[in-house]
């Protein structure tokens, strides 16, 4: 409830992305106890009600948040703007997703909001694509290996939620493919970078941060949905990982 409270301040002051994350978390956290007490126990009720007010929440907030990521494509800040989409879509998905039962008023609500974000989330995917690329270039690997991280977390919403005679699909496994790419050069890169900072006591923390990362990115591409039977992606995802 505490964490509710203090995710509706951030809500009024319009950090949307912090106040969803904090959201999603409420719900997750709800979900978990929901699974682990039976439901005649006092605290289901309580559970289920928070629950529920946390996925409204979420939806209460996704307007503004994607309006602020469109200001932020705009403004040519695609980093957080790939983000907020994943974050956006990763919401609505839990909210369709829900083993509970909520107000069919959510479910409706989140159906339309998840249905509009996927045509301007994959245009950010785009941009973020060249934005990894230039990273990488740049030398800041761990940067371009988060990029790459929130855009194949929108491809793979894109590819799940469009059927095969959508040109849309076409664009989405085009840049699913692309993404895919980019994460793993990246956090190859990221991994021998990390190694040399290892041995560095100073920088070892640093090091652990990155690695964390990278095997959160590798996690990624090896649950992600292989178009055709290629398993290049998947293999070379699985000896990183190792």
């Amino acid at each position: 409830m505490e964490a509710c409270r203090h995710a509706h301040g951030l809500h009024t002051m319009g950090q949307y992305l912090q106040a969803l994350a904090l959201y999603e978390r409420v719900a997750e956290d709800c979900e978990l106890v929901l699974a682990r007490i039976p439901t005649e126990d006092v605290l289901s009720a309580s559970a289920e009600d928070l629950h529920s007010c946390a996925l409204k929440a979420t939806l209460d907030i996704a307007p503004h948040l994607a309006a602020s990521a469109r200001h932020h494509s705009c403004e040519g800040q695609h980093g957080i703007a790939v983000q907020s989409y994943a974050r956006l879509l990763r919401a609505c998905r839990r909210v369709l997703s829900c083993d509970l039962l909520l107000s069919s008023d959510m479910y409706e609500s989140a159906a339309n909001i998840y249905a509009g974000l996927l045509p301007e989330s994959l245009r950010a995917v785009r941009d973020a694509c060249s934005l990894g690329e230039r990273r990488k270039a740049q030398g800041v690997c761990m940067e371009a290996v988060k990029v790459y991280s929130h855009a194949l977390e929108v491809c793979e919403h894109v590819l799940e939620r469009t059927s095969a005679s959508l040109p849309m699909r076409a664009e989405a496994e085009q840049l699913h493919v692309l993404v895919l790419e980019g994460a793993l050069a990246a956090s190859t890169e990221a991994f021998h970078a990390a190694s040399v900072d290892l041995q560095d006591q100073g920088r070892s923390p640093k090091a652990a941060h990155a690695l964390a990362q990278v095997l959160v990115t590798c996690k990624q591409v090896i649950s992600a949905r292989q178009l055709g039977d290629d398993q290049t992606f998947n293999e070379a995802a699985h000896k990183l990982y190792r």
